[in-house]
């Protein structure tokens, strides 16, 4: 299973300036901080889950946890450090 700085890592291997500049690596004390202020995150928003891949609409927000429904119309639930916005 992937974490979120695993999933980072891979991303700074992408040889485009433009994308490098934008990715901001966060420690999972963070993350948190940043979804209690509301800056990640967002309901609406569009997530991927870092060890499938899959997509997902925000539906709801938990304590620490995200409900996010797929173009499928499948509902999945993960965590704030296993996903990224899309």
């Amino acid at each position: 299973m992937k974490r979120f700085s695993d999933f980072i890592l891979e991303a700074k291997q992408f040889s485009n300036p433009a994308i490098e500049e934008n990715i901001v690596e966060l420690s999972p004390e963070e993350i948190r901080e940043q979804y209690f202020a509301g800056n990640i995150f967002k309901e609406g928003s569009l997530v991927k889950k870092i060890d499938t891949e899959e997509i997902g609409k925000i539906t709801r927000r938990g304590t620490n946890y995200l409900i996010c429904v797929s173009e499928s119309g499948k509902m999945f639930r993960s965590w704030i450090t296993d996903v990224v916005e899309h």
